[in-house]
């Protein structure tokens, strides 16, 4: 008996090998399939992204974009062509993210990699894909499609001036380009192609004035040409011409106003409209249409004012401009009218003439000025009267004020007052009464009762001044000032008044006192009392007997000089002479000393001792003992006793002699004997000798 196995046969594991082997190959080919069926739907889903984008182009633009415009980098693509389509739609399922996987490809059927091919651009395109389960191409065509381009609508046309239409109409699907056409006749028997261009809008210009205008157009495309557009029509306005010249002219009562013709557009004709007031009567026609150049009015009331104003206007059976500004004119119908000129004499005034209707009662009147008083009229009729007064205007008339000063009363002069202060005297008064006017003064200065140059009444430098001084330094004469007054103004004056009372003053003469003294040794001349002026003479006389002379004055100014000379007496003085004693006494004759002079000493003791030839004046010496003794008067009171040692000489009181020391004796020039010169207790000795 065979036992029982518990594993697999050979052959059992070959088929589960078999089948598991299957079964996983059909998993593995399932997930592929899944796999490619998404990628295929995404190539779907990101080409309709596309689509669409390119649909939205189109609309905004009329035509569907380049192949070369889509394939620029994503970013660009995405910002310019189809704005607002995420980057990753532009990437096929097996290209990396923000790839742009866009190609340009003439023929689509032959994609053989992962892209989104394009052919097309303009009017159409077709954008494809390869199924990557079939390797077929998937196509996506344009929603237009190249075919029949609709004419163009909407075609409107708007004036915009008397030259110049603009027109506009409405973008035609596959034209790439328009023809417009101008006719003056709906028919467009006669059109003008005015414009071939790519745009929607165009303004027509340089056209006539007041002219209706037709236009029609056409679209243009790859396809063919479109039929014609509605026909839009436009008439040109017409300017309005300019203001009319307008004039007045009159001949007797009737009034003429014309103008010259307006000049209008070539095609258009000029008309007319008036309207005609009278002021201040009031009188209005209104507007009055008028196809003439004037227009002709009765003007013949006096004082109102006639005016016509003219507007014009350009029109034809097509347009009519806006009326002008108004034109002009205007006549004045014056009134019969006097003149009357007012004129005035010398001081014053008279109110102003003019021009007055006649019959007008005018009042006149005069006015004189300051200082001045009206007397009478003189002219024409009617010009006479009161100073103020009314005159009737019944022809052209001329009248004038006459004027005289009005005089001035003679006033009475106030007495004169002669204060005096220093060397000036001031003659002073009071102002005399002028009423309204203005008071000045003439005088006349006397010095003792002769008038001064220029003799008679005299102008001070202020006439209107109230005192007037001169200068009275002059000692011993009378000055006196009458004076006389006038009241004035700018026009007359009165006449002088009688003259003031004499108003005098005497300058009493000034006396001064000189007084001399004379100095020892000598006189001087007696002083006195003398008027100021005076010029004296004083003297100085040295004594004879003392052998003086004389040396200076000193004292008050003026006492100086030598001495005899003269003094100004201008204040009290005091003069003294100064004297100076001579020291050079003649020598005596018979003494040895004939000749010679000696130049004496004052001792004041008994016993001097003097060097040689020291305080001699000029040209003196000592002297010699010889000299000395030969003195007979010294040789008999003193013997020889003169002492003589070196250059030293020296008296010796020996004994005395009557109480004197030693006198000495010589002659004084005058006297027959000797003199002896006491000086105090002492005397006069020999120093010095001279030839």
């Amino acid at each position: 008996m065979k036992k029982p196995s518990n594993g697999f046969t050979i052959i059992e594991l070959l088929v589960v090998i078999a089948i598991i082997g299957i079964l996983t190959t059909i998993g593995i080919v399932s997930f592929s399939n899944i796999q490619s069926g998404s990628r295929n739907t995404q190539r779907s889903s990101k080409v309709t992204v596309i689509a669409e984008a390119l649909e939205k182009y189109y609309s905004q633009n009329g035509e569907y974009p380049t192949c070369g415009v889509l394939t620029q980098p994503v970013n660009t693509v995405v910002t310019t062509t189809l704005k607002g389509v995420d980057t990753n739609a532009l990437a096929s399922p097996t290209s990396a993210s923000g790839t742009n996987s866009i190609v340009c490809e003439a023929d689509t059927s032959n994609l053989t990699s992962d892209v989104f091919g394009y052919v097309g651009g303009g009017s159409s395109y077709t954008l494809e894909y390869r199924d990557e389960s079939t390797g077929n191409n998937v196509s996506l065509a344009s929603r237009h499609g190249a075919g029949t381009i609709a004419a163009p609508t909407s075609l409107t046309a708007t004036t915009t001036s008397n030259t110049s239409i603009n027109l506009s109409w409405g973008l035609t699907l596959n034209a790439n380009s328009y023809t417009l056409q101008r006719d003056t006749s709906s028919s467009f028997a006669t059109a003008t192609t005015i414009a071939t261009q790519a745009g929607t809008m165009f303004s027509d210009s340089s056209l006539s004035q007041g002219t209706p205008y037709y236009y029609r157009v056409q679209g243009t495309g790859t396809n063919g040409t479109s039929g014609w557009s509605n026909t839009a029509s436009a008439t040109t306005t017409i300017n309005t011409p300019s203001a009319p010249v307008v004039t007045a002219n009159t001949v007797t009562t009737t009034t003429t106003w014309s103008w010259p013709a307006v000049t209008c557009a070539a095609g258009t004709t000029a008309r007319y409209q008036y309207r005609y007031t009278v002021s201040p009567a009031g009188s209005d026609s209104g507007i009055v249409a008028i196809a003439t150049t004037s227009v002709p009015f009765t003007t013949s009331t006096e004082g109102q004012t006639y005016t016509v104003n003219v507007q014009a206007q350009c029109y034809n059976a097509a347009a009519t401009s806006g009326w002008s500004v108004a034109g002009s004119a205007s006549w004045y119908h014056p009134i019969t009218q006097y003149t009357l000129t007012t004129a005035a004499g010398t001081g014053g005034t008279v109110s102003s003439g003019g021009t007055y209707n006649t019959g007008t009662v005018q009042a006149i009147t005069a006015i004189p000025s300051t200082y001045y008083s009206f007397t009478s009229w003189s002219g024409s009729t009617g010009c006479s009267g009161v100073a103020s007064h009314t005159i009737t205007m019944d022809a052209n008339k001329s009248c004038t004020a006459n004027f005289t000063p009005t005089a001035i009363g003679t006033p009475t002069m106030t007495a004169v007052t002669t204060p005096t202060t220093g060397d000036t005297t001031t003659w002073s008064w009071s102002a005399v009464s002028c009423a309204d006017n203005t008071a000045r003064y003439r005088y006349d200065y006397l010095i003792d009762s002769v008038s001064q140059a220029p003799a008679g009444w005299k102008t001070p430098t202020v006439p209107t001044a109230t005192s007037i001084n001169f200068t009275t330094v002059t000692e011993g004469h009378t000055y006196a000032v009458l004076v006389q007054a006038q009241c004035y103004n700018a026009v007359t004056s009165s006449a002088w008044s009688a003259s003031s009372n004499t108003a005098s003053w005497y300058h009493p003469i000034t006396t001064y006192t000189l007084t001399t003294i004379a100095g020892t040794n000598g006189t001087v001349s007696s002083g006195g009392t003398y008027n100021t002026g005076t010029v004296q003479t004083i003297t100085a006389t040295p004594t004879s007997a003392s052998y003086s002379t004389f040396s200076s004055w000193s004292g008050s100014t003026g006492c100086s000089g030598v001495a005899s000379h003269t003094i100004t007496m201008d204040a009290n003085k005091s003069c003294t002479a100064s004297f100076t004693l001579n020291p050079w006494i003649p020598g005596l004759a018979g003494d040895g000393m004939a000749g010679k002079y000696a130049y004496y000493m004052d001792a004041p003791g008994t016993y001097i001792w003097q060097d040689r030839d020291v305080g001699c004046p000029s040209g003196g010496r000592s002297p010699t003992t010889a000299e000395l003794r030969a003195l007979a008067y010294n040789t008999v009171y003193y013997g020889n006793n003169f002492i003589v040692s070196g250059s030293s000489f020296y008296w010796s009181n020996a004994d005395a002699y009557s109480g004197e020391a030693y006198a000495v004796k010589f002659d004084d020039g005058s006297l027959n004997g000797y003199v002896s010169s006491t000086h105090y207790d002492g005397h006069y000795y020999i120093r010095c000798v001279k030839p």
